[in-house]
């Protein structure tokens, strides 16, 4: 049995530090880590769009066939709070057959092909409901391991969403009973 509070969004500031690229106090170039981020792999990078994105960007996978290049970051959410991630998403490349996934505390949210996406990128967005107090957005690029190819990102935004959300799940007993315990007195259920 499921509990769903309704919410307005209270605010709506982007948790995500730099995720227009813009900042390249870090560095640009292969291999390196935009400010507010983390990276693991090789060859991911801050990119000069030439026209591709407005400003700067991230090529995740670096035009390379690698495996697991990825770029995360921790941002406060309220638990129970649910949140929109919209991103800038695209690839420049006829060939390679990567998979874009995005990722939420290691749990995968969304999933694109290189096919999925048009050449020249396009905005893409997914909602979740945060499980706790700190919620770590990756993504995540996987190379099939033999053409080169690479995922653009670019304006990533994370903001509170408007809607229903699930409150607290609880499973009834033997008796088909349960509680809901720790609800604020006077907010709609």
């Amino acid at each position: 049995v499921q509990l769903f509070q309704h919410f307005v969004a209270t605010s709506s500031e982007n948790l995500i530090v730099n995720g227009d690229f813009e900042d390249t106090s870090a560095g640009t170039g292969p291999s390196s880590t935009p400010a507010g981020w983390s990276t693991t792999g090789e060859k991911s990078g801050v990119f000069h769009s030439n026209g591709r994105v407005d400003g700067f960007g991230y090529a995740l996978g670096g035009w390379t066939n690698a495996t697991d290049q990825t770029i995360s970051q921790t941002v406060s959410t309220d638990f129970g709070r649910g949140y929109t991630l919209t991103f800038d998403a695209g690839t420049y490349s006829t060939i390679g057959d990567g998979t874009l996934k995005v990722l939420v505390d290691g749990k995968e949210v969304l999933s694109l092909t290189q096919d999925d996406m048009p050449f020249g990128g396009a905005e893409q967005s997914v909602t979740f409901v945060a499980t706790s107090y700190t919620s770590k957005i990756t993504f995540e690029f996987d190379g099939d391991g033999n053409e080169p190819g690479d995922i653009d990102l670019d304006n990533i935004s994370l903001v509170e969403a408007n809607g229903w959300n699930v409150v607290q799940t609880q499973t009834t007993d033997a008796n088909g009973e349960y509680l809901f315990d720790h609800l604020v007195a006077d907010d709609k259920y």
